[in-house]
């Protein structure tokens, strides 16, 4: 509730701020020699063949990368009827949707769980490495196929503000790291 911000947020206490997506939350494995895929694990959908996780897997290869898990949003930035799309959109679209509505998925990345066999959720503690890496291999251009969220770094007490910039220019919200 963006009422009880100032009270939830009140230190000078270091938090990593981006903006929220309203897709379905997947993890992606990718290995090389095999086919890249995106799982949900409560539900257990499970995809292949998608033109964003395809192009996150070449991405991946040119860099280099042999083994990685990582978490993601997969996203889809249409307007429909008049409203954001939502993840019951998503799931529509990845199953059943056009091959325009399935070019235009996107994979927003979160989080890095391991790359090349290296445990990265020690990172959780310090986010900012894993916001740092992020950027570093995926980018931040949101008309990618993949890319980081936008956020920043910052005091804590500065969240209700961020969310009202957020908000007011038709993002959905924020999600906060400590």
């Amino acid at each position: 509730n963006a009422n009880q911000l100032d009270r939830r947020f009140p230190t000078e206490e270091p938090v990593l701020e981006t903006t929220k997506f309203d897709g379905e939350g997947v993890f992606i494995y990718f290995e090389r020699g095999q086919e890249t895929f995106v799982f949900n694990a409560p539900s257990g959908r499970v995809r292949v063949g998608l033109p964003c996780l395809e192009a996150l897997q070449s991405h991946l290869l040119k860099m280099d990368v042999q083994k990685s898990l990582l978490r993601a949003e997969l996203y889809l930035p249409l307007t429909i009827a008049g409203r954001r799309a939502s993840i019951a959109d998503v799931i529509r679209v990845s199953f059943n949707g056009t091959i325009e509505d399935i070019q235009s998925l996107q994979l927003v990345l979160l989080d890095l769980i391991m790359l090349d066999g290296k445990d990265l959720r020690p990172n959780q503690s310090e986010f900012e490495k894993t916001w740092t890496l992020l950027g570093e291999l995926f980018g931040d251009r949101s008309d990618a196929p993949f890319f980081r969220p936008e956020g920043s770094i910052l005091p804590e007490n500065h969240i209700p503000d961020r969310f009202s910039q957020k908000t007011n220019s038709g993002a959905e919200g924020l999600v906060i790291r400590r």
